[in-house]
């Protein structure tokens, strides 16, 4: 089934931010980076309360992307030091890390964590892909709602990481639940869910469920085919997967 190809997950829709102008040039940083040995004590300066600690964090976090570049040890240092400063505040159920901190402002950490997940995934480290991914579901779900289509689109992200770690039933409920959210907010024709359908539909084909792949697959096809352009990779996914299980039923 090496055949098969998954849509990439769309943009946040509370984010008019690109990605190579968020997380620098990604596409170019494959490599598993190596993290910095500096600890949230070491990099935050004494006396700090969580605001100005996640403050100050962000921006060491824009400054070293910019000098020092995405993959950087340190920049990676700064990002997993923001990271626990979240979880920290969930496992001590300290509400003032939401109460203290403008929304826009855990936004934009969202959308910075989002990004060096994708990073990660691309350069194979599950693990720290999904340490990032999960975090930006808590800010996401705390800022915006459960329900918001930017929470069913971290749900798209934990979904796809799930596939690519073969743990496809639990890539099932999380495309699921995407899907039922982007459908409630976005109406059942928008092309993120076609993009959530078709990859369904992948994790349902890996496994030979194949009678629940072609329904998605189609349906995706059929928004894409009234949403995109002549020439969008959209179509081309959704053409490819189709032919791969008309291939399979033809044999």
């Amino acid at each position: 089934l090496s055949g098969l190809h998954a849509f990439a997950a769309p943009q946040f829709q509370s984010s008019t931010l690109e990605r190579s102008a968020a997380a620098g040039n990604l596409s170019a940083a494959i490599a598993k980076p190596a993290l910095s040995r500096s600890s949230l004590k070491d990099e935050l300066p004494a006396g700090l309360n969580t605001r100005e600690k996640l403050q100050f964090l962000s921006a060491r976090l824009d400054d070293r992307k910019f000098r020092l570049g995405a993959v950087h040890g340190d920049t990676m240092a700064t990002l997993f030091n923001i990271v626990e400063i979240y979880e920290q505040a969930l496992e001590q159920d300290d509400d003032s890390v939401w109460r203290d901190l403008p929304a826009v402002d855990h936004l934009n950490i969202a959308l910075n964590l989002r990004l060096f997940g994708h990073l990660f995934m691309e350069a194979d480290d599950l693990g720290s892909s999904h340490r990032l991914f999960s975090a930006v579901l808590t800010l996401t779900e705390h800022v915006l709602g459960s329900e918001h289509p930017d929470s069913a689109l971290c749900l798209f992200d934990l979904a796809t990481l799930s596939g690519r770690r073969r743990e496809f039933q639990l890539s099932e409920i999380l495309y699921g639940k995407a899907i039922e959210i982007m459908e409630a907010r976005l109406g059942a024709g928008h092309v993120y869910s076609a993009a959530a359908e078709n990859n369904l539909a992948v994790a349902y084909h890996w496994q030979g469920k194949r009678e629940q792949a072609e329904p998605l697959y189609r349906r995706a096809l059929q928004i894409v085919l009234s949403k995109t352009r002549n020439d969008s990779p959209e179509r081309q996914i959704c053409m490819t997967n189709i032919g791969k299980l008309n291939e399979e039923h033809n044999r």
